[in-house]
């Protein structure tokens, strides 16, 4: 990405993993929710991945997928 998006919650991204860093990644793309369903249907992602909506409970509980966000 050459400009700086917000990436919401639901929102799926594609992350390329720097060879000289490892504890940092690039983000090629970001996808919408319905965008991730529709790659989901047509089996673009592993059937295991989960899509989330908006709407989603706050009391849901959610797992730790151990990536931190940070402003640069």
């Amino acid at each position: 990405m050459h400009k700086r998006q917000w990436v919401n919650i639901s929102d799926t991204v594609l992350i390329s993993l720097r060879d000289f860093q490892d504890e940092k990644a690039e983000v090629i793309h970001r996808y919408t929710a319905e965008e991730s369903r529709e790659l989901l249907k047509i089996g673009e992602l592993p059937e295991k991945c989960r899509v989330f909506s908006q709407s989603m409970d706050e009391d849901e509980e959610q797992e730790d997928n151990g990536f931190v966000i940070e402003d640069i």
